[in-house]
């Protein structure tokens, strides 16, 4: 039964990504739309009637502002307001919320979809680099999922499985580890900006931007200790509930129970590999980092040295090599020459070598080879290691005979059976051995 669940959920995962391809949808949302949603996003968040349209005109304000903020051509700003709305209908980051025809445009408005919600919100909640929010997030998974394992215990029937056990864990915590890994996400993103400005801190003469940088550093340790400690602890918690949800399951037989705790362990699993990898990526980082100020900017703490040798690989050397003008040597006499002549070691003919194999051409090989075919099918029963000694002797080399071999046991089966006895090798020449095949006439 989970087998073809499994079957028909990968079908309608092929029947999406097919009509994503055939209608070519994309996400492209350039740094302006963006901000423009952020601000349709929290107008209407903070209106305190409950309104969650917005029209033509409040975000044509609010464009308005995000050009005060972004200094362009004023005769631009109805060109980029009316492209950036057109991108984030075209995105379904917003919907049109009126299904009549208008007279006038400005009274058109608009809704912002679950996409364009989510959007403005990531870049809204993740500005602070913190481990806080996966902290909370994995406290209220756990809070959630004992609930979830009580009521397991009181469970009934399959029905009420499915209701109040299966559709929680499949929503709910799913939804949670999706923004878990949101978070993670973010903290990658803030990790990687402060990777690339801690060296802009370190090339700085002044000493309080080497605190400044010891500071960012011992900052992120502790953040990334605390979160190592309470995802460790969450998720073990979690994994405890998980056991014991899909324990009851499996002695009461009821369906999907396996499948849907599987997958939450793996995602926990994934949490906790995230974790302990950029704990041990940051630990290095930080020696590194240390380990350079302790060698290079502690001791040399006004940086006259690393100036002195900037100074000195970059700027000409005070010393120099002057070469001075002398006479060139006197050639008393020409040197000559003399070709010595060459002699050649003579070459020595091979080893079974035949002055035959040499007038022998390519072309006629398969018509001796053919000869002899004719000629052994007589006796009733072909030989390959006999065959091979009688086209070795008329003087078709090794080198030749090895390339028609495979075109030779062809032949050789079209005309009988082959023995299936044993077949031992037979030496043809002292460079060519082969595996005895014997064929009799049908």
């Amino acid at each position: 039964m989970e087998s073809q669940n499994d079957i028909s959920e990968g079908l309608a995962v092929l029947k999406v990504v097919q009509s994503i391809l055939e209608e070519g949808r994309n996400i492209f949302l350039p740094p302006r739309d963006i901000a423009l949603l952020l601000l349709i996003w929290n107008y209407v968040k903070t209106q305190k009637n409950l309104v969650f349209t917005v029209t033509e005109h409040e975000i044509r304000h609010l464009a308005t502002r995000l050009d005060g903020l972004d200094l362009k051509d004023t005769q631009g700003a109805e060109r980029r307001y009316t492209e950036s709305l057109t991108r984030l209908l075209k995105c379904e980051c917003l919907s049109r919320a009126d299904i009549n025809r208008l007279a006038q445009s400005e009274d058109t408005e608009y809704q912002l979809t679950a996409l364009g919600e989510g959007v403005a919100s990531w870049h809204f909640e993740h500005e602070r680099f913190s481990g806080e929010p996966l902290t909370a997030i994995l406290r209220a998974f756990n809070t959630h999922l004992t609930s979830i394992a009580l009521i397991a215990e009181k469970v009934e029937s399959p029905e009420d499985w499915h209701k109040d056990v299966i559709m929680q864990m499949q929503v709910v915590l799913n939804n949670m580890l999706v923004d878990v890994r949101r978070h993670q996400q973010e903290l990658d993103r803030q990790h990687d900006h402060l990777r690339q400005f801690i060296p802009s801190l370190l090339t700085e003469s002044s000493e309080e931007s080497i605190k400044f940088c010891e500071n960012k550093l011992a900052q992120v340790i502790t953040t990334i200790n605390d979160l190592m400690e309470v995802t460790l602890a969450a998720a073990n918690t979690a994994s405890q509930q998980l056991e014991k949800i899909e324990k009851i399951g499996l002695s009461q037989g009821y369906p999907k129970t396996e499948q849907v705790c599987g997958e939450l362990d793996r995602r926990l699993s994934s949490v906790m590999h995230w974790t302990s990898q950029r704990a041990n990526d940051w630990v290095e980082h930080h020696n590194v980092v240390h380990e350079f100020l302790r060698g290079i900017v502690n001791i040399d703490r006004r940086r006259r040295l690393t100036e002195a040798l900037k100074r000195a690989v970059a700027s000409e050397p005070l010393w120099t090599i002057k070469l001075t003008d002398e006479f060139y040597m006197i050639k008393f006499r020409e040197v000559e020459h003399k070709e010595t002549e060459r002699h050649l070691l003579p070459r020595r003919p091979k080893k079974g070598y035949s002055p035959q194999s040499e007038e022998i051409s390519v072309d006629n090989v398969p018509t001796i080879l053919e000869t002899i075919l004719v000629e052994e099918i007589q006796d009733g029963e072909l030989i390959l290691s006999r065959m091979l000694r009688k086209a070795c002797a008329q003087g078709i080399t090794e080198g030749r005979v090895i390339s028609k071999i495979p075109w030779l046991i062809g032949k050789m089966i079209e005309r009988g059976a082959v023995d299936k006895k044993t077949r031992p090798l037979e030496v043809i020449t002292d460079i060519l051995e082969v595996e005895e095949l014997k064929v009799s006439e049908t």
